[in-house]
């Protein structure tokens, strides 16, 4: 599935991404029943993401040069700010942001 893929069949169950934000905001508390899971799964989505970005790096497919860690973790709080404020005000084209962002943060840095 590609990222504009993944984008749109987020685009189409609107609920979900609100009841995850809800729930990650809420298991941001340390004794929250759920704040194991969502930090675990944060550093899952990140690692298996790092893995991806390394490949590419390697292959000359992503010119940014930076830990590719440090990429995933930045891509990850992009995509949840993205689709929050999509949720706040769906105007917003989410599809046109996502690959933008992507655009800024896999291309070169100095």
């Amino acid at each position: 599935m590609s990222g504009e893929q993944y984008v749109r069949r987020n685009l189409e169950r609107p609920e979900m991404l609100r009841l995850l934000a809800l729930m990650a905001a809420e298991s941001s508390a340390p004794d929250h029943p759920a704040h194991e899971w969502f930090r675990d799964r944060y550093e899952r989505t990140i690692g298996l993401l790092a893995i991806a970005v390394r490949r590419d790096q390697d292959e000359g497919r992503i010119s940014n040069a930076r830990d590719p860690r440090g990429i995933t973790g930045s891509l990850v709080a992009l995509w949840d700010g993205l689709q929050l404020q999509w949720l706040i005000d769906p105007r917003r084209d989410l599809v046109a942001a996502m690959t933008a962002a992507l655009q800024d943060l896999l291309g070169p840095h100095t």
